[in-house]
């Protein structure tokens, strides 16, 4: 089967509350340029044209929020998450397994910076790898109560995260009830695997706190500025031509 061929499920979770926001509304659903946050998320993947289908797992309290960033999408039906980010995925991946994916993305719905060039490599790397996560390399000093902690192979986690399908269902199928932190951590534990590393840029940030927020928005804003000005123009008139108008723009005045 080529790469080409192969059925992808986008699995966005959204089911968050947001606390560290400090926000009455979750962060999924906070404005950025006239848009929600899932709303920039959900249309890059639709901008990709992969043969997929997107899957959005969030809270039913936030079906409000949830029915305006979505209008105009053509995704599945919404499934209702759990009490943490694992148990929502699953619920997730059970909604997804009728459709029969090979492979799946499961990406944080307040990323809405990835780039989709990064998305198509991350997809490209299942070819030779089992799992993948787009990811950054640590290039600060990084210290523990004072001890510098060994940076080299040190990378923070970003989404989405890439599998095929069966094998991360598998692995929250049969878990036998720890709580892990992501999806590639509960992976690796339970198959033995090690993922791949696809690296990416600072861009593809988390939204947090309200500094991300506002980064998140100078990341989004549209290059092109509209400005406007004044000015004048001063011409001689040709004291042996006799006249009687001037003609600005077509029209004799």
């Amino acid at each position: 089967m080529t790469e080409s061929q192969k059925k992808i499920a986008i699995l966005i979770v959204a089911g968050g509350i947001g606390s560290r926001m400090n926000s009455d509304i979750p962060k999924q659903y906070l404005n950025i340029n006239g848009r929600m946050v899932l709303t920039h998320t959900l249309n890059i993947f639709k901008n990709l044209c992969l043969n997929n289908m997107i899957q959005c797992v969030i809270n039913p309290k936030h079906e409000i929020f949830y029915q305006q960033a979505v209008d105009g999408f053509d995704i599945l039906p919404v499934v209702y998450g759990g009490q943490t980010r694992q148990e929502s995925v699953y619920n997730g991946l059970l909604a997804l397994r009728a459709h029969k994916p090979n492979i799946v993305l499961i990406h944080d719905a307040a990323r809405p910076c990835v780039n989709p060039q990064d998305i198509q490599r991350l997809i490209h790397s299942l070819n030779s790898y089992n799992a993948a996560s787009l990811a950054y390399p640590i290039t600060e000093t990084i210290q523990r109560s004072g001890v510098n902690i060994e940076r080299d192979d040190l990378w923070i986690l970003q989404t989405p995260q890439a599998f095929y399908f069966d094998d991360i269902f598998s692995a929250h199928a049969e878990h036998d009830g720890q709580s892990f932190s992501d999806d590639t951590a509960l992976y690796m534990v339970h198959h033995n695997k090690k993922i791949h590393y696809v690296a990416c840029g600072r861009h593809n940030i988390k939204i947090t706190t309200q500094d991300d927020l506002t980064l998140a928005t100078q990341l989004l804003n549209v290059t092109m500025q509209t400005r406007t000005g004044m000015g004048f123009d001063v011409h001689a008139f040709d004291n042996d031509i006799e006249t009687k108008s001037i003609r600005l723009c077509g029209v004799d005045i």
